[in-house]
């Protein structure tokens, strides 16, 4: 997925948006990828990958 929480900001909806995401994927039994520029997101994820120029 790239950038799915764009749209939600301000306050703790980024952060409730991410855990969603990764209830949905444990549910699922699926992975999630997710690219986003948002530090807020990093709190749902399992692993974090860093891509520097």
């Amino acid at each position: 997925m790239d950038e799915p929480l764009k749209w939600l900001k301000g306050g703790d909806l980024p952060i409730k948006g991410s855990h969603m995401i990764k209830e949905i994927s444990k549910k699922l039994g699926i992975q999630i990828i997710m690219i986003s520029h948002s530090p807020e997101l990093i709190e749902g994820a399992d692993r974090v990958f860093e891509v520097k120029k």
